[in-house]
């Protein structure tokens, strides 16, 4: 009854609880794989805007969020290398 999501919330909070401040480049970078996983897991088995609903809306929103907060991960973490530049450059502070 709880079998895969379960484990699935467990990993991501131990995950999480540990590697957020150490080693924000690689959190920084599973948090955008995940997101693009929970993000394009609405439109890659087959898109129909037809059988869009609410919650698929909510699960690209909340994709994309997480996204986002993932590449602000990437860019504290790339801080004081030689990519802080580019990565500046390209997507901005």
């Amino acid at each position: 009854m709880f079998g895969e999501p379960s484990l699935c919330c467990q990993y991501s909070a131990s995950f999480s609880f540990g590697g957020d401040q150490d080693n924000r480049l690689s959190y920084g970078t599973a948090e955008c794989a995940f997101g693009l996983i929970t993000t394009l897991g609405v439109f890659i088995p087959q898109f129909d805007y037809a059988r869009l609903t609410p919650l698929s809306v909510v699960q690209v929103l909340a994709g994309l969020s997480v996204i986002v907060r993932g590449m602000d991960n990437i860019g504290f973490g790339l801080k004081g290398t030689s990519f802080e530049r580019p990565w500046t450059r390209v997507l901005g502070e």
